[in-house]
């Protein structure tokens, strides 16, 4: 369980084995996918045709494995041991990846595929919709410690340009050092994501972060607190993720 911690010592954080999550078999079993109506209107008409294969999405994984009491429910998707569980001063020291996926835009599937042909060269990854606890009393503690999260991580991974459409993932690009962008040629062509990306409807370009889709204003600002403690405010955030995708988006 979650330790008791000091006031000024930060977050308890978890950690998941990297072998525990491509060998997932629940996470990698594929499927037709269902849609579901917190989904976009694009993810919507794709799932609507009927050929689109993956498995899981974050927001099936919060309903299914979160909303229980149980804190541990999500640990029933892994293997024993999957999980380490350390102190803020220890888990900046761990040598992990972090990823940014849009959120009900790609499958568990879909990003495992992508990651067994990364070569990964670390043994862990934080993820949010697994290490941090859902129903946790200090989640707030762990989400406002983003950047520091997202900053420390030695491979970021990021998953589609949709991404540039989303506003919790602009603040996770925000932080971003040697970002490298996963898109068209990497995702499998029979999943969410791939289509999603060549779709027409899909904007592939930068909306910048005044459009970016945010659930509501208290978000845009919590978001726009978080590029505000980066080396760039907001005022030149929109030029440095146009940049970004300039770079890793060809």
């Amino acid at each position: 369980g979650m330790l008791s911690r000091q006031s000024d010592s930060g977050p308890q954080m978890r950690l998941l084995r990297v072998d525990a999550l491509l060998n997932c078999s629940v996470l990698t079993t594929v499927q037709k996918m269902q849609v579901s109506p917190k989904m976009s209107d694009v993810v919507k008409s794709i799932l609507s045709s009927g050929d689109t294969l993956g498995s899981l999405t974050s927001h099936q994984v919060l309903a299914d494995y979160w909303n229980s009491d149980a804190e541990s429910s999500v640990d029933t998707l892994f293997r024993q041991g999957a999980f380490v569980d350390l102190s803020w001063s220890d888990f900046r020291k761990a040598s992990y990846a972090v990823l940014t996926y849009g959120w009900a835009t790609i499958t568990w599937s879909d990003i495992i595929s992508v990651l067994k042909e990364a070569r990964m060269g670390v043994e862990y990854v934080w993820i949010d919709i697994f290490c941090l606890g859902q129903n946790a009393t200090d989640k707030m503690d762990v989400i406002e410690r983003s950047p520091a999260i997202y900053g420390g991580a030695k491979e970021y991974h990021v998953f589609g340009k949709v991404v540039a459409s989303r506003g919790w993932c602009t603040c996770e690009l925000a932080s971003a050092r040697n970002p490298v962008l996963h898109t068209t040629g990497a995702l499998p062509s029979n999943g969410l994501a791939h289509k999603l990306e060549v779709h027409p409807s899909t904007k592939t370009e930068f909306q910048g972060f005044e459009l970016a889709e945010f659930f509501d204003d208290s978000d845009r600002a919590k978001v726009r607190k978080m590029i505000e403690t980066q080396n760039f405010s907001v005022a030149n955030f929109d030029a440095e993720m146009r940049h970004f995708f300039s770079i890793f988006g060809k």
